[in-house]
């Protein structure tokens, strides 16, 4: 999940149509080929042997000789050809985040063994980073202060900027807008699967990234080797429960921090009441906007509320950080809080298509807003969510991948992890996600932090042991402990 790192037909239709045409695409369609290019090397890091890819896949998967697409993936060979098991498609989340700038930077961040058995794949989604890209006009996308209506006439202001907004995607972007749901990736990842000559899917995703993983796995369960996702996003709710769902778990992060300021000389609000100097903060900059030299424009509390979640996402980088800016902006510098609130434009696009806004009128946003205020006082409810519920209000497309039930049939094991205390994706979802998807099981650790397989040792070891192996973690080993 980034901000930014994370969301009609009758339910049974929603599951089983778009599984129809799929499958109907993979049995009757050649493979689509892969046009090997030169690498960009301005911000790789080098790895001998790394190639970087084009495809070509239909713009709209309902009408597969129409309008293409091109789709980029980067990958690093596997350092071992002799013990390698396969190739291993990783996504960083969103949505909106690159899958082949997480590839560049794979050196640093995963295991050696794990470079050593597999090819690492990253391939960008449709709309984002190297693919296709996603264009709209920077100027009418809603701010965070527009996603917070006060009042009918605001409301009505935010239905017709996001309207607006959405005409200018469509106008420098055409009927792509249309299909970036979460189907269409999935659709898409086959297809490069299937173009690279893999005979089946290994899949590490984080965050958002669970949820291609799990449309694959409704899609095309049988294709699948191994499928792993850390911080698990349930698709299943309605908005409003979303939001309530995941301000409640942002706010226990935010908890979590004060506790961490209290008891560390870390924090750069060690010896004060840390929640308290946040709440404060909020009110003078509601009151008066604080200045943002970099951004060259005061922040709000909309603004600090909003940007404080992507503060809260990695503690052992991310607390002090949002300490720090905490102080900077009482001393007048708010410009953390600027980049932190700012929306992506492909998050917005996709969460409008894959969820079924509840914001249809301003009494429900208020309900709404209320109800997320009760259970995140802090934070005001002001999370991911919270944008997608208000940023898809008078969306001029209709959702094309709403809400419905997870339904996974036919699949290998399959293995989620999630943090207890994950900011972003509630431990909720992850509970019920395993619950529902058979021969699957869920990794626990205990710490903070949205997804730790880049942070926990034992994690890694366990996802990695399942990834080599397909073996799921005996139920006496699925916990990991906090570091």
């Amino acid at each position: 999940m980034r901000r930014r790192i994370l969301w009609a037909l009758p339910a049974a239709l929603a599951v089983l149509l778009p599984a129809a045409v799929a499958v109907a695409y993979a049995d009757t369609q050649p493979a689509p080929a892969v046009t090997w290019v030169t690498c960009a090397t301005d911000s790789a890091i080098p790895v001998a042997g790394r190639r970087c890819g084009q495809v070509r896949v239909p713009l709209d998967w309902a009408a597969p000789a129409g309008a293409a697409i091109t789709l980029s993936l980067h990958v690093d060979p596997a350092t071992d050809p002799v013990g390698r098991v396969g190739a291993l498609f990783i996504n960083p989340g969103g949505p909106g985040g690159s899958a082949t700038q997480l590839v560049d930077r794979a050196v640093q961040l995963f295991p050696a063994e794990l470079r050593r058995r597999f090819d690492i794949i990253g391939l960008d989604p449709r709309g984002v980073g190297e693919s296709t890209p996603l264009s709209c006009d920077p100027a009418l996308q809603p701010t965070a202060d527009d996603l917070d209506p006060h009042g009918p006439a605001a409301f009505t202001a935010l239905v017709a900027r996001n309207r607006a907004f959405a005409d200018s995607c469509r106008q420098r972007s055409g009927a792509l807008l249309s299909h970036l749901d979460t189907v269409s990736v999935a659709r898409d990842l086959e297809a490069v699967r299937q173009a690279i000559g893999e005979p089946s899917l290994n899949w590490l995703g984080f965050s958002y990234g669970t949820a291609i993983g799990n449309t694959y796995a409704t899609l095309f369960p049988r294709h699948i080797r191994a499928l792993a996702g850390d911080g698990v996003l349930e698709h299943s709710l309605s908005s409003r429960q979303m939001l309530l769902d995941e301000a409640r778990t942002a706010e226990d992060g935010f908890d979590r921090f004060v506790d961490w300021c209290a008891g560390s000389v870390a924090c750069a609000l060690h010896g004060r009441d840390a929640g308290r100097a946040y709440d404060a903060l909020v009110a003078r900059a509601t009151a008066t906007p604080i200045a943002a030299p970099k951004a060259g424009k005061p922040v709000t509390g909309t603004q600090i509320r909003l940007g404080t979640q992507a503060l809260l996402l990695t503690p052992a980088q991310s607390w002090p950080a949002l300490a720090q800016a905490i102080v900077a902006a009482e001393n007048g510098d708010a410009d953390t809080f600027a980049s932190t609130s700012v929306i992506d434009p492909v998050q917005q696009a996709v969460e409008c298509l894959d969820f079924r806004t509840t914001a249809t009128s301003y009494a429900a946003v208020r309900e709404a807003r209320a109800a997320a205020v009760r259970v995140s006082p802090h934070l005001g409810g002001l999370v991911q969510s919270w944008t997608g519920l208000t940023g898809c209000a008078g969306w001029p497309i209709t959702p094309t991948n709403p809400q419905h039930p997870l339904r996974v049939r036919g699949n290998p094991p399959i293995l989620f992890v999630n943090s207890r205390h994950d900011p972003a994706t509630s431990y909720v979802w992850a509970t019920h996600v395993a619950s529902v998807v058979p021969r699957s099981a869920l990794l626990t650790y205990t710490g903070d932090g949205h997804t730790s397989y880049l942070t926990s040792t034992c994690v890694s070891d366990t996802v990695n042991r399942y990834l080599f192996t397909t073996k799921l973690p005996a139920p006496g080993s699925r916990t990991c402990p906090a570091v």
